[in-house]
C-alpha cells in the first residue's frame, strides 16, 4: 500500500552560542514608531518583486545531499515517513452490474433480493445481511434499517449504491463486520444518502459501530456518483483499517469526526466535503510504525471542523489536489486575552505616536497582533494540518484558515512544492524539530508567528509571511533568562540558501535562539516599529556568504550579520523615522543599483547585505528618490549613522567602533563621528540612575531588574556590555 522513505544527510551541525540579552535596556534610548503604510515594493538587482511570485530559488549545494522522497534534509537529521500511496486495482476499478450481480431493492421498511447468488443475502425485517464476497447493487429507500456485511476475511465485497437512501435510527446505516475489503461504488448520475440516529443500541460490552458508515476492515469509495452521509451519533465514515477514496462526490456532516481511518486515510481522485463537530479527517494508529498516516494525492478536499481539520497520528502528505480548510472557527476566533508564556514580549511599550506625530498620521499596514495560542482558551486543538511525525507537501493548492496553527508537526515539516494560502490564529507553519522549504508558493497572510521550528532550512520557494509577533522563529521552547526565549538548550538555527522570502512582522523579523546562515536567495524584512524587537535577532552567530538581505525596522534592537561573514553588509541608522512607503535605495557611484525597497511601515534602521557591495567602493543612499548621503565599504559590516557606533556584531559580546553613545566608526552618513544619540533624544537630561529616569512599559515596576531577571542587579547601570563606557550612568552589571 505504501512506500516508506528514509532521508539522511551528513551536514555538520553548527555550534550554538547562547548569550543572555536584555531587551529592557533599549527603553533608555529607543525610538518608537507607529505607523503608516502602503504596500511594499522591492527591487533586487534591478528586478521588481512587488506583486510577483518570483522565481523559485535554487537548492543549496554545500553540505547537503538530495534524495527522492520527502526532501533535502540538513543537520544530520534522519526522517522516516510514509509519503506515497499504492492504490490497488480494486481501489480504482468501479464495480458494474453483470450476470453475477445481486440486486437489492429497498422499499420503506422492507427489501427484496434478485439475481444469481441471492442466497448470500439474508433479509430479516429491515436488516439486510450480506454474507459472502461478490457484487451487490443497492437501490431504493430503507427507513429504520441497516445493511450488514459479514463475509470471510479473505473475500472482497463490492456494493454499488445506485440511488440508495438508508436511515438507521439506532446504529450504522452500513456496518461492515468482516471482509478482506469492502468497495462502495457510487453509480454515475446517482445521489445516495446514509444517516443514523443520535443514539445507538449495543450488545453488552460492545461499543461498535461508531459511525454512519462503519467498517472493521479496509473500506474504499469510488465511482462517479455522489454520497451524502449524516452522522448524528458520532463519526461520519470510519474504517478500523485503511480508508481510501478514488472517486465520487462525498459530503459528510458529523457531530464528531467526519472521516476516520485507523491505519490510514488516502484520497486519490474524489470530491470530499466534511463538516465536523470534532476533527475533520483523522488517522489514529500509533502502535504500528507504518500506520496512522494520511495522504492526499488529488481531488478536492474541503473541511470545516470544530477541532483539527486533518490530523494524522504519524505522517501527513499532500502531493496534489485542492485542500480548503476552516478549523475552530478560523483565525478570527483566536483569543487575544493571554500571552505566550514561553516567549514573553513587551505588548504595551510606548510608540512613536507620542514622539513622531507626523508619521503616526499615516495609515499603517503593520500586521494585526495575535498575542496567544488559539487553543489556550479551552485546551482543544484547532489546527489545520496536523501530524505526530512528519508533514510532507510536494504539490496541490492548500488554503487554511485556522484558529490554532495552520500547519503543525510534532516532529518534521518538509515543503517541496504546491501553493499555500494561510491565515492562522497561532503559527503559520510549525514543526517541533525540523522545518525545511525547498519550493512552492507560500502566503501566510495572518499569524502569531509565521514560521517556527527548532531547525529551519529554506532552500527555495516564494514565501510571504505576515506575523503579529516573529516572522521566522528558530526556537525549541527550552529557554531561561529574562522573559524566556533568550537562552536555549539545543540547536535553534536558521539557514537560507535560496528562494524569495518576504516578512512583515510586528516582533522580530528573523529570530534564531542559535545561529543564522545565509548562502543564497533573497530575504526582505519589514520589521518591527517598536524598538523592543529587531528586524534581525540572533543569539549565536549570523554568517552571510551569498544572496541579498534587506532588513528594515526600528533602531533599538537592530542587529547585523557577523563580521566573520564572507559577504559585505551595511547597517544604516537614519536621522529620523521615515514614513511608510518612503523608498530606500543604494546605488554605486556609477549608478548600478544594489537594492531599492519601499517598506510597508515606518522605519529608521536599514540593514543590507549584497554581493554587489564591494570593499573600498563608495555607494549613494537615496531616500524617496533624493540623495541622503554616501558611504564607503570599509569593513565586512559598515555602519552608517545612528546610535550604534559600529557593528553590533555577535549579540553584544563586543562593540566595534567605540563608545555606543558618544560616537564611533561611521558616525553620521558623511563620516562625521559626532554625537550618536538618536535625534529625538537630543537634550535629554543626564540619567543619574536609569531606574529613576528610564521610560518603563506600563506593566513593569520601576525597579525593573528585580522583577524581570533575578540574575540582574537592581541598579541596572554598571557595565552593560564589555567595551562600553559608563556614559549616562547606564551600563553596569547588565550581564
Amino acid at each position: 500500500m505504501t512506500i516508506k522513505n528514509t532521508i539522511t544527510d551528513s551536514t555538520v551541525d553548527s555550534t550554538v552560542n547562547s548569550i543572555i540579552k536584555s531587551k529592557a535596556a533599549v527603553f533608555v534610548f529607543a525610538v518608537f514608531a507607529v505607523a503608516a503604510v502602503t504596500a511594499g515594493c522591492v527591487v533586487l538587482d534591478g528586478i521588481d518583486l512587488s506583486g510577483q511570485s518570483g522565481q523559485t530559488g535554487q537548492t543549496g549545494q554545500t553540505g547537503q545531499v538530495s534524495y527522492p522522497g520527502i526532501g533535502t534534509i540538513a543537520g544530520g537529521i534522519e526522517i522516516n515517513a510514509v509519503t506515497t500511496a499504492d492504490y490497488s486495482k480494486a481501489d480504482i476499478a468501479e464495480a458494474t452490474a453483470d450476470g453475477d450481480t445481486v440486486f437489492i431493492t429497498l422499499s420503506g421498511n422492507s427489501a427484496s433480493v434478485e439475481g444469481e447468488g441471492s442466497g448470500s443475502v439474508t433479509v430479516s425485517g429491515v436488516s439486510i445481511l450480506i454474507g459472502s464476497g461478490g457484487t451487490y447493487s443497492v437501490s431504493g429507500t430503507l427507513t429504520g434499517g441497516q445493511i450488514v456485511v459479514d463475509a470471510d476475511s479473505s473475500e472482497k465485497v463490492r456494493i454499488i449504491l445506485n440511488g440508495a437512501d438508508i436511515t438507521c435510527p439506532n446504529s450504522a446505516a452500513i456496518y461492515v463486520k468482516n471482509a478482506d475489503k469492502t468497495i462502495i461504488t457510487l453509480a454515475e448520475g446517482t445521489v445516495n444518502r446514509l444517516a443514523d440516529g443520535s443514539s445507538y443500541s449495543f450488545a453488552d460490552g460492545d461499543d461498535e459501530p461508531s459511525a454512519t458508515l462503519f467498517a472493521k476492515d479496509d473500506l474504499t469509495i469510488n465511482g462517479k456518483g455522489s454520497l451524502i452521509v449524516t452522522g448524528n451519533y458520532n463519526n461520519g465514515i470510519q474504517s478500523k483499517n485503511d480508508l481510501v477514496f478514488t472517486g465520487g462526490t462525498v459530503t459528510v456532516t458529523a457531530v464528531n469526526d467526519g472521516l476516520k481511518g485507523k491505519d490510514s486515510v488516502c484520497v486519490k481522485d474524489a470530491d470530499i466535503t466534511v463538516n465536523a463537530g470534532g476533527d475533520g479527517i483523522v488517522s489514529t494508529n500509533d502502535s504500528e510504525e507504518s500506520k496512522g498516516y494520511i495522504i492526499i494525492d488529488g481531488g478536492s478536499v474541503t473541511v470545516t471542523s470544530a477541532g483539527d481539520a486533518i490530523q494524522a497520528k504519524t505522517d501527513l502528505t499532500v502531493n496534489g489536489g485542492t485542500v480548503s480548510i476552516v478549523s475552530g472557527g478560523g483565525s478570527s476566533a483566536a483569543s487575544s486575552a493571554s500571552v505566550r508564556q514561553e516567549n514573553f514580549r513587551f505588548t504595551n511599550a510606548p510608540s512613536v505616536a507620542s514622539t513622531a506625530s507626523a508619521a503616526s498620521s499615516t495609515a499603517s499596514s503593520a500586521p494585526s497582533s495575535v498575542s496567544s495560542p488559539a487553543s489556550s482558551d479551552d485546551g482543544d486543538s484547532t489546527k489545520g494540518l496536523k501530524a505526530g511525525s512528519t508533514i510532507s507537501i510536494t504539490g496541490g493548492s492548500i488554503t487554511i484558515d485556522s484558529k490554532d496553527d495552520a500547519v503543525h508537526s510534532d516532529q518534521n515539516l518538509v515543503i517541496r512544492g504546491g501553493t499555500m494560502s494561510i491565515s492562522a490564529g497561532d503559527d503559520g507553519l510549525h514543526a517541533d524539530t525540523y522545518l525545511e522549504i525547498d519550493g512552492g508558493n507560500i502566503n501566510i497572510a495572518k499569524s502569531y508567528e509565521g514560521i517556527e521550528s527548532t531547525e529551519i532550512v529554506i532552500n527555495g520557494g516564494d514565501i510571504s509571511v505576515t506575523a503579529g509577533d516573529d516572522g521566522i522563529n528558530a526556537a525549541d521552547g527550552t529557554s531561561s533568562g529574562f522573559g524566556g526565549g533568550f537562552m536555549t538548550a539545543g540547536r535553534c538555527n536558521l539557514t537560507v540558501s535560496g528562494g524569495n522570502l518576504y516578512i512583515n512582522a510586528n516582533g522580530d523579523g528573523l529570530d534564531a535562539n542559535g545561529n543564522m546562515a545565509m548562502t543564497g536567495g533573497s530575504v526582505i524584512v519589514d520589521g518591527p516599529i517598536s524598538s523592543g524587537n529587531g528586524a534581525i535577532d540572533y543569539d549565536g552567530t549570523f554568517s552571510v556568504s551569498g544572496g541579498t538581505l534587506v532588513a528594515v525596522g526600528s533602531v533599538g534592537m537592530a542587529m547585523t550579520p557577523g563580521t566573520s561573514s564572507a559577504q559585505n553588509s551595511v547597517r544604516i541608522a537614519l536621522d529620523s523615522v521615515q514614513s511608510a512607503g518612503t523608498s530606500i535605495s543604494i546605488r554605486s557611484e556609477s549608478g548600478t543599483e544594489v537594492i531599492t525597497h519601499s517598506p510597508s511601515k515606518v522605519y529608521q534602521s536599514v540593514v543590507v547585505s549584497s554581493p554587489l557591495l564591494k570593499s573600498s567602493e563608495t555607494y549613494v543612499i537615496y531616500l524617496g528618490g533624493t540623495e541622503y548621503g554616501r558611504f564607503t565599504v570599509s569593513d565586512t559590516v559598515t555602519s552608517v549613522g545612528g546610535m550604534n557606533g559600529g557593528n553590533r556584531g555577535n549579540l553584544m559580546t563586543g562593540m566595534t567602533g567605540g563608545n555606543m553613545m558618544t560616537g564611533g566608526n561611521g558616525g553620521r552618513v558623511n563620516g562625521n563621528n559626532g554625537n550618536m544619540i538618536p535625534p529625538d533624544m537630543q537634550g535629554m537630561p543626564e540619567m543619574q540612575d536609569s531606574n529613576q529616569n528610564m521610560p518603563m512599559p506600563p506593566d513593569m515596576d520601576t525597579n525593573m531588574n528585580m522583577n524581570i531577571n533575578p540574575g540582574m542587579n537592581p541598579g541596572m547601570n554598571a557595565g552593560m556590555y564589555q567595551g562600553m563606557s559608563p556614559n549616562r550612568n547606564f551600563n553596569r552589571n547588565m550581564i
